[in-house]
């Protein structure tokens, strides 16, 4: 006869394995959201501080962009543990 999945049988791996998947995706997507808040945020503080507006949503896509690589960059380099910073 049929008989059902065996106890240790690679089913049950491929369900566990799928398990943290699930919450190894949730992690993730939780780290990219903080992420991308705090590059909105910092956004938003940069365009106060310094009484930048633009000419539409595609001119201000386009300079956020910029910003945003900006910020990447700054943050890569000063996470090398150089004798400097850069701001």
């Amino acid at each position: 006869g049929v008989q059902g999945p065996v106890r240790g049988s690679s089913l049950d791996s491929c369900l566990e394995f799928l398990l943290v998947l699930r919450f190894s995706m949730r992690v993730l997507c939780a780290v990219v959201f903080a992420a991308v808040a705090d590059i909105d945020a910092q956004w938003e503080e940069f365009k106060a501080q310094y009484g930048k507006s633009y000419n539409g949503e595609s001119e201000e896509a386009e300079r956020k962009g910029v910003f945003t690589t900006n910020v990447q960059f700054i943050e890569a380099e000063n996470s090398k543990g150089h004798t400097y910073t850069l701001g």
